[in-house]
């Protein structure tokens, strides 16, 4: 479900539990809807390994999570992953994510680390950082390298390059006019509710679907003249998957071999190594459809990388997966991403878009945004303002004097915000009503999110 049509579900949610005191039991693979409840339980293979309210359960990594920016990422997570002030690394599009060990000292972690002109800048922690660090003591990964067997096709000044592109179906318009630059060994992710247009687009740069108007060129390939030539050159990881799941993984493999025109020696090779890479080896009989999702996804992104792609498109590919997965699985995009390889990725997750170099919001088939996710979250807070934010123990009452003062305040577990371009004259206001009322409630105010800067500019575009 995407962000606009969670907005309007948990619209319902705030009228059930607030006015008729409704009790709500709910069940959710997205860590930043989990925040919007009272009190949470964090699930994993049949047990509970953490509970309590969103804000006690990120207090515990209040001061331990910073992002170093980079821009030699890789460079900087290898210089900092595995010290034994680090409890964990990742690389978040050009910025380490660090969860450090209590009582450490993030710039003398970076003198020691040899990065003395990197800077640390305090995070605030999320409920998927809880469930990662949960998840990863329980389960510790090995960072999976995928750095290509091949040389890199010579580089092109632009691996993605779209002008005027558009896709008709007799009188709908599902991708309208869109231009896009995309540069080699960049991550680009596709934003946007459902029927956007991203898939339709994304299925154009691929050759699989003809465009009606304009042009693009994908690794240097005309996609609409040259798109036979087009399937040697990228890879596509559709929502689905897109595996035989009666078959077993190898076959898998062997299947996508064919269609990508491998001989055989080649084929044995490659598919070999990327089951030991990513940790396939051991299911390489086994029939897929009984694979673990997590595991399906990275025998789907084996198949997408069998013939060495130069421009990689992955549709949704995470969906459904738990976080420390998802977390797992973007390290191996990263490395591809350091290898050369141009990735552009659609996805409903906003956690997830952090890790893109830049973002493409879309609406109703047209690009309405673009820019970093920090370039993204600051034109959202020019556009409506920072966000005004409210908690309060007796959160119910206090939403029902809110509300009808502010009509865009939404309910975040006992915590209520809405993004205000006069957050001052509003946090006066909402501080009078509440204390007439004999509320007690404690006021501030932040920058958006990247979810609400999502909704941000659907709703102004939507106007």
């Amino acid at each position: 479900m995407d962000p606009l049509s969670r907005r309007d579900f948990w619209t319902i949610i705030h009228d059930l539990v607030t006015r008729r005191g409704t009790t709500v039991l709910l069940t959710t693979a997205y860590m930043d809807e989990a925040e919007r409840c009272r009190r949470v339980a964090l699930m994993h293979e049949g047990g509970i390994v953490a509970e309590g309210s969103p804000e006690g359960l990120t207090r515990e990594l209040a001061g331990r999570l910073f992002v170093v920016p980079a821009v030699e990422t890789e460079r900087a997570l290898e210089a900092l992953a595995g010290r034994p002030e680090v409890e964990s690394a990742a690389v978040f599009g050009q910025a380490v994510h660090l969860l450090l060990r209590p009582d450490t000292d993030p710039s003398r972690l970076l003198e020691a680390a040899g990065l003395r002109d990197a800077r640390a800048d305090p995070a605030v922690p999320g409920l998927e950082d809880v469930f990662v660090r949960h998840l990863a003591a329980a389960r510790p990964a090995q960072r999976v390298g995928l750095a290509p067997s091949r040389s890199r096709a010579a580089a092109v000044a632009s691996a993605v390059v779209a002008s005027g592109l558009t896709c008709r179906f007799d009188s709908f318009t599902a991708v309208d006019a869109v231009d896009l630059d995309i540069g080699q060994g960049e991550i680009y992710g596709l934003l946007g509710p459902n029927g956007a247009g991203k898939t339709t687009l994304i299925r154009m740069l691929c050759g699989l679907q003809r465009p009606t108007g304009g042009s693009a060129r994908v690794a240097g390939l005309d996609v609409a003249r040259e798109h036979v030539a087009l399937k040697g050159r990228t890879g596509y990881m559709s929502q689905r998957f897109s595996l035989y799941r009666d078959i077993g993984v190898w076959e898998n493999l062997r299947l996508y071999g064919g269609i990508y025109g491998l001989e055989a020696a080649r084929l044995q090779a490659r598919g070999r190594e990327l089951l030991e890479r990513l940790e396939l080896a051991d299911y390489a009989e086994r029939r897929t459809g009984s694979l673990p999702l997590g595991l399906r996804q990275r025998l789907a992104l084996a198949c997408a990388l069998l013939h060495e792609p130069d421009v990689l498109f992955l549709d949704e590919p995470t969906s459904g997966v738990d976080p420390l997965m998802r977390r797992q699985f973007w390290e191996l995009v990263h490395g591809l991403a350091a290898s050369g390889v141009t990735v552009l990725v659609s996805t409903h997750y906003m956690d997830e878009a952090e890790h893109c170099h830049r973002l493409g919001l879309m609406q109703q088939g047209r690009l309405i945004a673009e820019g970093s996710p920090g370039e993204i979250k600051q034109k959202a807070e020019a556009l409506a303002g920072p966000v005004v934010s409210v908690f309060a123990r007796d959160f119910a009452e206090a939403f029902q004097r809110l509300h009808p003062a502010f009509p865009g305040a939404m309910l975040y577990g006992r915590r209520i915000q809405w993004q205000s371009l006069e957050a001052e004259a509003d946090l006066l206001r909402a501080r009078r009503l509440l204390e007439e009322a004999g509320i007690e409630a404690e006021f501030g105010q932040k920058a958006p999110t990247m979810e609400e800067a999502f909704v941000c500019f659907m709703e102004r575009n939507h106007a």
